[in-house]
């Protein structure tokens, strides 16, 4: 089994002491032969000094600007050089057992061609993924249950942690920076990766805990709410996301009247927050 070459992506900013405690865990495991990719966008907190020492990871200062779908490019490409036969994106605060790069090698052989993602344990309890359902694919998400068997496949899962065989960037292309810089990078690659023959699995045997989410919201200003990386209204994002699920603009457009309607309630929930919190300025 540890005849696989398997780079692990690992994006921070800003937070040493965790993303210390993931590398160590990694290092812990049962796995041997892998590789840590450290992409760091521009901490100021001593990140760059903590892994001069370590053996089998390399330090990526990827620039402040990149943000989780840019930081998760440069590691894929740097891995790429090392021709491995895995990527591992992995988000540094999940919590994780030692066993669980071979526990993703052995589900994937039982899945091939597959994206295979752990069962994460979040505060609605165990999450899978989502599945977009009908002509107007309305997003359904996932959670374990009596009748979820031992592999399920959704069409996307939470990119904290996803491990694919490395020939699927060849065919599906890199994860959409440009677009979809934050928020729906995961998924929208997801749904390409799909449309080329690759399905998320998702393994209920393997399962993580996801941390609290970074709180981008508050840094949301009328004057850039729609142009933001962090921002939950980010218009490129939610319209490449959309353009990807449905095929085209124009399916988009016009069948993607769910997605408009719920776009919409963000941009004013988005409003009222911000005009809130100058207010209690």
């Amino acid at each position: 089994m540890n005849n696989y070459n398997v780079q692990v992506i690992i994006p921070t900013l800003n937070r040493k002491q965790i993303t210390v405690k993931c590398v160590e865990k990694l290092l812990k495991g049962t796995y041997l032969n892998f590789n840590i990719i450290i992409c760091d966008s521009d901490s100021t907190d001593g990140t760059q000094n903590e892994f001069i020492n370590y053996k089998n990871i390399e330090y990526l200062n990827v620039g402040r600007n990149k943000w989780w779908s840019g930081a998760i490019n440069n590691g894929i490409k740097k891995a790429l050089e090392y021709n491995p036969d895995f990527i591992l994106i992995i988000n540094d605060d999940i919590d994780f057992s030692n066993t669980l790069i071979e526990d993703l090698l052995r589900d994937y052989h039982k899945n091939m061609d597959s994206i295979i993602s752990p069962l994460q344990e979040t505060n609605k309890g165990f999450y899978l993924g989502i599945r977009y359902n009908g002509l107007f694919k309305i997003p359904r998400m996932i959670f374990l249950n009596k009748d979820i068997k031992e592999f399920t496949s959704v069409e996307s899962s939470n990119g904290c942690c996803l491990f694919m065989p490395s020939e699927i960037f060849s065919v599906v292309g890199f994860i959409d920076e440009n677009s979809c810089p934050h928020l729906a990078g995961d998924a929208e690659f997801q749904i390409r990766a799909r449309k080329k023959g690759f399905k998320t699995i998702v393994s209920s045997n393997i399962k993580i805990l996801q941390g609290d989410s970074t709180d981008y919201y508050s840094r949301v200003k009328l004057k850039n709410m729609f142009t933001f990386y962090g921002s939950p209204v980010h218009f490129p994002s939610y319209w490449k996301f959309g353009v990807t699920l449905f095929g085209s603009n124009l399916n988009f457009i016009i069948i993607g009247v769910s997605y408009h309607f719920n776009y919409l309630k963000s941009v004013t929930k988005t409003i009222l927050f911000i005009v809130k919190k100058q207010f209690n300025k």
